[in-house]
């Protein structure tokens, strides 16, 4: 509701199953059971979403009961988790997101560079090493889930490739920095496996970890060659483009057509022709990369109940 807009952050209006009771900074949000919800009461009564980076931490919560679920673990986390106490989820598929956030200006501006970037990131390594061989590494930034998805190239590994993209651009001893966010292994273990693909056609690539108030500092204010992300995927394709899209394309990725194409999806309700927008965005992100897709990661940890 346009009213709305002033106080969307401290009460925000919604459609699902689930009403915003309150949200405290960087500690939890609180959302409670809509019982008139058109398509059914939901399960659980309350929901309380909290941001614990460290995964060790986040493990020993839930083996103490304090949280009930961790949305998303590392392959280091799950390979020491105790059987026993809780279990290890694997979904078929998955709208959880790891991405690289690329600033489209600067050092970084040329999309020839941002390729010779994506074909110096060995997929399959990463997968295997940070994600214990789960996950999925389609490129789309949309999940296979949904049904907008279009199956898109992306780009395998190959780093002749890659040497003759920075010659035709002109970047020879490109260096840029990597911000990573504390808490999260499988980011720093991707990091390592794509800074030495990346020596070996001269780029030097430095990961900074931050804590989170660092890292949100510097992901709002653009500060950055290039930024690690995770997001959670809507049921609408949407909003991936305007939560991590809109942002870009008002700064350094003033892409006019994909502006025009996400404000078409948007107003058209037609499915079919909203899956064709779709596509040909997909498209485009996967040529240009302003951001790209790392993994899909596919693991949750649930606590067992004690009998």
């Amino acid at each position: 509701m346009p009213g709305s807009f002033d106080d969307a952050k401290s009460k925000p209006v919604g459609s699902g199953p689930y009403s915003f009771v309150s949200w405290e900074p960087n500690k939890q949000i609180t959302l409670e059971r809509f019982d008139d919800y058109f398509g059914g009461a939901a399960p659980t009564k309350t929901i309380i979403e909290q941001p614990i980076t460290d995964q060790q931490v986040a493990l020993n919560n839930l083996y103490s009961g304090s949280v009930d679920i961790i949305a998303s673990a590392s392959s280091a986390t799950t390979a020491q988790v105790d059987s026993s106490r809780a279990e290890v989820v694997t979904p078929s598929t998955s709208n959880s997101m790891d991405l690289i956030e690329f600033n489209s200006s600067g050092k970084l501006a040329d999309p020839r560079v941002r390729q010779a970037l994506a074909l110096a990131l060995d997929k399959d390594s990463v997968q295997k090493i940070a994600y214990g061989g789960g996950g999925s590494t389609t490129a789309s930034p949309l999940p296979e889930s949904s049904w907008a998805y279009a199956e898109q190239n992306g780009y395998d590994y190959d780093l002749d490739k890659a040497k003759a993209l920075l010659a035709e651009a002109g970047a020879s001893d490109l260096s840029f920095t990597l911000e990573l966010l504390s808490g999260f292994p499988q980011a720093e273990q991707m990091a390592r496996v794509w800074q030495e693909s990346l020596a070996q056609i001269g780029v030097t690539m430095t990961p900074r970890v931050s804590e989170l108030s660092v890292w949100l500092d510097a992901y709002t204010s653009r500060n950055y060659d290039a930024i690690w992300n995770s997001f959670n995927v809507g049921g609408d394709p949407n909003s991936f483009f305007d939560v991590i899209m809109t942002p870009h394309l008002a700064d350094d990725y003033p892409n006019s057509q994909v502006k025009d194409f996400v404000a078409q999806a948007v107003a058209t309700s037609d499915e079919d022709a909203r899956k064709k927008i779709y596509a040909q965005l997909q498209e485009i992100i996967v040529n240009e990369l302003p951001v790209m897709v790392i993994e899909w990661a596919a693991v949750g940890l649930h606590r067992r109940e004690r009998t």
